[in-house]
């Protein structure tokens, strides 16, 4: 079972596609020299067929990277739902935030704190702001591997 700390957690809580970033940039500015160029009637006749395969080429990478960034910012979500359970946690029970781990990376109902080799789960009502937390005495558990970086 995997336990992420909490500062594993704060170092990813945004991740961008560089590549996906990078490609659109290239794209973008090509397409624009091009279209300059169509613009001011100095593009010959056989490049007009690269400006039409860069304006798709960044449509494509534009509605790919929105798509990314819609799901991205429901994780990112969870994920800073997650850090801010663990501040708190940090606070109600007087211990250093970053002797806590999480067993997921993203908040869920599932997620299980370990703190000083014991484990709690978090029981929230029903605004999500107020939370009860839980002792668990387990009979069996996995393995722990602690991921901190």
């Amino acid at each position: 079972m995997d336990f992420f700390s909490y500062q594993y957690l704060l170092d990813h809580a945004s991740t961008l596609n560089v590549v996906y970033i990078v490609l659109l940039i290239i794209s973008s500015i090509v397409l624009v020299i091009l279209v300059v160029l169509w613009i001011l009637k100095r593009l010959y006749p056989k490049y007009r067929e690269y400006l039409l395969i860069f304006t798709i080429l960044t449509v494509l990478l534009v509605s790919v990277q929105i798509t990314n960034m819609l799901s991205l910012f429901t994780l990112e979500g969870d994920h800073r739902t997650n850090i801010r359970y663990i501040e708190e946690i940090a606070k109600k029970l007087s211990v250093p935030a970053d002797t806590i781990f999480s067993s997921t990376v993203n908040y869920s109902a599932e997620t299980i704190y370990m703190i000083d080799g014991e484990y709690y789960r978090l029981v929230l009502n029903n605004d999500g702001k107020n939370f009860l937390i839980e002792y668990i005495s387990m009979k069996y558990i996995d393995p722990i591997t602690v991921i901190t970086k």
